[in-house]
């Protein structure tokens, strides 16, 4: 999935969203990775400027959970993916986002904000 965003302002969101209709309490661990990088003659854009957000949940209003990373921003430049250097640069570790579904179960039926 991809989205391109420009001039969003301070404190607003822009999403992509796929409803999907699996029981997540039948997972293990949630993963997810994230990549950010900067538009063509965008040059300001910094680390931790932009976060990825999943919500779980019922609906987007009262009954989600909702898992939140700031993104690291990849420098421009050709990367190969033959080179596992390469890749950790496009794809890196902060970047990463996982935890445990088991906490889902706890959690089902709030609304909360958390790191993953």
């Amino acid at each position: 999935m991809s989205i391109e965003v420009c001039d969003l302002q301070d404190g607003y969101a822009e999403a992509a969203y796929r409803n999907v209709f699996y029981d997540m309490r039948l997972f293990k661990r949630l993963k997810m990775y994230a990549h950010a990088e900067a538009l063509p003659g965008q040059d300001d854009l910094q680390d931790g400027d932009l976060s990825i957000f999943v919500r779980i949940g019922t609906d987007f209003t009262d009954n989600y959970y909702e898992y939140e990373v700031p993104l690291q921003v990849t420098p421009p430049g050709f990367y190969l993916n033959d080179f596992e250097a390469d890749r950790y640069e496009v794809w890196p570790i902060e970047n990463q986002g996982e935890r445990s579904a088991g906490g889902v179960t706890r959690i089902e039926g709030t609304t909360g904000s958390g790191a993953l």
